[in-house]
């Protein structure tokens, strides 16, 4: 009986070092190969014409890449897009400067992390379609599944609607990466076109390279539960936090999740019976809430208003202490008023500045308070009603 090859099959064909060129000798074809930059990766094709430096020109095939030269005898660079090729900007370029050298030639490349570049052995351009082709085939099953673990358990308080198992999608790769689901979540795990480990809350996330986690630095192939140094967006700048775990080990994810469940335990016996909420851009939400005894939601307490609709928990998409109208948005994360920052384990009694929803806008209020101290809340509802009479 014949035994199945398990060797990866290279392309038939005929492969010499020829390489077609235009007149002038510049090769009218290259492929970069580059597993961890995602989607500047693929086939170029020179351009008619030469640029202001006099310099060939190779646009991807297959995407919105260019390759150029960053002045007459400057780097070999790539960009994402035409806004970054009119800068002059990319995120991989040859490690020196070419000197006339053509890019198939060159050596060692590099990329860059957004503060600094670092050599990238696996970066390289290549002047023929079969040795890219074959690079790729063994670049994957460098990469295969024994490396990449068909489950992930993600930990990360923050998030508490985010955290759990996810799956690898056994169909599906995105920028030369496989792609993990979250089991009975929105969560999706994906590397992102500058090779950086994205979570995110939404599938179009994947598409955008956008989502709520990332790792600090790029992966440059190691899979997510590999990666030591996380970081989330948090009011318009990414912030490490060292309480993200990403792994592969089901009975450390169960006694991390056992662990957090027991410290919300505490958490919500130490949390006051009783708050006050003043909220005077939405009246209907003022006043008493009550602890409800036994509730825990993402790991904190739930207070319900006392006469009311309203609702105050914690979200589990950042941490945020968020007042819903009714329990279909508490499941959603959707509220009417929320504390400003996240607030890291802290009660919302504690918490100093508040918004409140209008429209699609959150809008801080200088009034907006939460309070455990009964006199006083009581002391600012009664205000409100003697503005609002004219006698006070």
């Amino acid at each position: 009986m014949a035994r199945r090859s398990l060797s990866t099959p290279e392309l038939t064909g005929t492969y010499t070092d020829t390489v077609e060129a235009d007149d002038e000798g510049h090769p009218k074809q290259l492929w970069l190969l580059a597993p961890a930059r995602g989607a500047v990766q693929g086939e170029y094709v020179l351009q008619k014409g030469r640029d202001n430096f006099n310099q060939p020109l190779w646009r991807q095939q297959k995407g919105s890449g260019w390759l150029f030269s960053s002045a007459p005898d400057g780097f070999w660079r790539f960009a994402n897009s035409d806004v970054e090729l009119a800068d002059r900007l990319g995120p991989i370029q040859s490690a020196q400067p070419h000197a006339g050298v053509a890019p198939y030639k060159v050596a060692r490349w590099q990329y860059h992390d957004g503060s600094d570049w670092h050599d990238d052995a696996s970066i390289s351009v290549l002047a023929s379609q079969i040795e890219f082709t074959n690079a790729m085939a063994k670049k994957q099953c460098a990469s295969g599944d024994e490396e990449h673990p068909p489950s992930l358990w993600l930990l990360s308080p923050r998030y508490a609607n985010l955290q759990g198992e996810y799956r690898k999608q056994e169909t599906r790769r995105e920028r030369g990466q496989p792609v993990w689901r979250q089991v009975g979540g929105e969560g999706w795990i994906f590397s992102t076109s500058k090779g950086r480990w994205f979570v995110t809350d939404d599938e179009a996330g994947i598409a955008q390279s956008g989502g709520v986690m990332a790792s600090v630095a790029p992966h440059n192939g190691s899979p997510p539960n590999k990666v030591e140094h996380w970081q989330f967006f948090n009011d318009g700048s990414w912030q490490p936090d060292a309480a993200i775990l990403l792994t592969e080990k089901q009975a450390e994810a169960e006694r991390l999740l056992a662990e957090q469940q027991r410290e919300a335990l505490l958490r919500s016996g130490a949390a006051p019976d009783r708050v006050w909420i003043v909220c005077p851009p939405k009246p209907l939400i003022q006043g008493e809430y009550t602890r409800q005894p036994g509730r825990i939601e993402r790991g904190h307490p739930v207070w319900r208003q006392v006469g009311g609709s309203g609702i105050l928990y914690s979200n589990g998409l950042g941490g945020l202490w968020c007042v819903a109208t009714k329990e279909a948005d508490v499941q959603k994360n959707l509220g009417v008023l929320q504390c400003s920052n996240a607030h890291q384990g802290r009660p919302p009694h504690e918490m100093e500045a508040w918004q409140y929803a209008d429209g699609s806008t959150w809008r801080l209020h200088k009034d907006l308070r939460v309070t455990d101290q009964r006199e006083e809340g009581l002391a600012a509802l009664a205000e409100q009603v003697g503005r609002a009479s004219g006698t006070v």
